[in-house]
This record gives C-alpha cells, sequence and structure tokens, in this order.
C-alpha cells in the first residue's frame, strides 16, 4: 500500500476520490450522499459514444470543467498573491 508523502492517505484512495471529483465537476456523476454517487444522464451519454479514455483533456469539453478548473487556479494564484503580503 503506498502513501502520499504526507503518509496520511494511500495513493490509490487519493487518485479515486480525485477522478471521482473531476467527473462530478463535467456533470457525469452525481453525488446522491456521502460516500455514494450515480452515472448521470451525461456520463450515460459519454459511455455510449466509447471513448478511448477519459482524461482532463477530455474533460475539457464540459464547460462546468473548465469552470472549475479555471477557480481552482484562480484560487491558488489569490492565495498566493496574499502569502506574498505576509
Amino acid at each position: 500500500m503506498e502513501l502520499l508523502p504526507s503518509g496520511k492517505q494511500t495513493l490509490f484512495g487519493n487518485r479515486v476520490h480525485w477522478a471521482k471529483t473531476y467527473l462530478n465537476k463535467a456533470g457525469l456523476l452525481e453525488t446522491t450522499r456521502r460516500g455514494h454517487f450515480k452515472i448521470t444522464d451525461r456520463g450515460r451519454q459519454v459511455l455510449a459514444s466509447h471513448p478511448t479514455k477519459i482524461d482532463n483533456e477530455f474533460l475539457n469539453q464540459f464547460v462546468e470543467f473548465r469552470q472549475f478548473k479555471e477557480k481552482s487556479v484562480n484560487d491558488a494564484t489569490a492565495g498566493a498573491q496574499r502569502r506574498r503580503w505576509y
């Protein structure tokens, strides 16, 4: 069992979490309650198209995913700018 450098989470668990998060942000999965999720109609359409792989490049076709990624970058940039002033 490989752990992240922090030693607090397995690499596998971390990757599963991020995959679920990214699929959710792209509108392919929805969370029904903590630890439970289901595929959306959009997710079914994607599977029906038989994509060769689903990666960030593929997910960029969905505006919600691009907005999520842009917000993440903007939040990180704002955080870095705040830290410079302290």
